[in-house]
């Protein structure tokens, strides 16, 4: 069963590539501020605007890289 994890900051150099490494094994979704198009294939992009506690904890995991 595939895990969860929500990384921030997926536009940058360190979130795109971490993201296609943890893909095959892992659920991963994203917060961003920009249209994340070359990820088309996330599970779910969020806004910050839309982050709660009840969207958070459906995580197993949150890697936080924006700047």
């Amino acid at each position: 069963m595939a895990k969860n994890i929500l990384i921030t900051g997926i536009s940058g150099f360190v979130g795109s590539n971490l993201t296609s490494y943890l893909k095959p094994a892992w659920d991963v979704s994203a917060i961003s501020t920009s249209k994340v198009q070359s990820h088309s294939d996330l599970k779910h992009v969020y806004t910050w605007d839309q982050l709660s506690v009840d969207v958070i904890s459906q995580f197993d995991c949150v890697i936080h890289l924006a700047g």
